[in-house]
């Protein structure tokens, strides 16, 4: 079993580093209005705000988890771990099976010649 606690206070954390990381971005857009630099910048904070989001949204997450196996149909070459209902079932706590598996990167430096079938089935 595989168990993700979230931190007490961590999504005012996150806040707070996304808040002061769009300050460059908001002074450059003010000194440069006509630059699509700062503008790019300040979309890149918010996709990591916004994945930052989905990642700590621990409720979604049980959900959408539940959901993967049905959702992944035709890839019978790949494993989904599923969410263990339970004791742990609160806000803060996401529990799953537990996966040994590889990082994707150690996985194909390990196995050069699988490389193009697996990302084939994470594509999928």
């Amino acid at each position: 079993m595989a168990v993700k606690v979230q931190r007490p206070g961590l999504k005012k954390m996150i806040a707070r580093d996304i808040g002061a990381l769009k300050l460059p971005g908001k002074g450059g857009r003010k000194g440069f209005p006509e630059s699509s630099a700062a503008s790019t910048f300040l979309l890149w904070c918010r996709e990591i705000r916004d994945s930052l989001g989905r990642e700590t949204g621990f409720q979604q997450g049980s959900s959408f988890h539940r959901a993967l196996p049905h959702r992944a149909g035709g890839c019978s070459d790949s494993w989904i771990p599923n969410v263990v209902r339970g004791a742990f079932e609160a806000a803060p706590v996401l529990t799953l099976e537990f996966s040994g598996g590889e990082r994707v990167d150690v996985y194909a430096r390990l196995h050069p010649k699988r490389c193009r079938k697996a990302i084939n089935t994470l594509v999928r």
